[in-house]
């Protein structure tokens, strides 16, 4: 659950950085400190023009459990947040080995 609160905490607009401060949240990491965050390399397949065929990229996640997947962007940085920086967009994953059946 406290995974999940930190999720939403980064989802929100602003963070407090200091007295008085914030700062975007898109421009923070939520997991680049935690020692127990294993990187994952996003498929790399632009076409012959070098443009990208999807907007959406499917991750597979190896077993049951919770996972937040944080995905860093110097593009999006570039585009949304007016810096050459990356924007960090995350999310929660809740992975499970029950199936669902639908009985009519």
């Amino acid at each position: 659950m406290s995974w999940l609160a930190k999720v939403q905490r980064y989802h929100e607009s602003y963070l407090p950085a200091g007295k008085d401060k914030t700062i975007e949240s898109r421009r923070v990491s939520l997991l680049s400190k935690n020692r127990d965050a294993a990187p994952l390399k996003l498929p790399a397949q632009p076409d012959k023009n070098g443009k990208w065929p999807f907007e959406v990229v499917g991750i597979q996640l190896p077993k049951p459990g919770l996972y937040v997947v944080e995905v860093s962007s110097r593009l999006l940085g570039k585009s949304l947040l007016g810096a050459d920086k990356p924007m960090y967009v995350r999310t929660a994953a809740l992975v499970t080995n029950m199936a669902v059946h639908l009985k009519r």
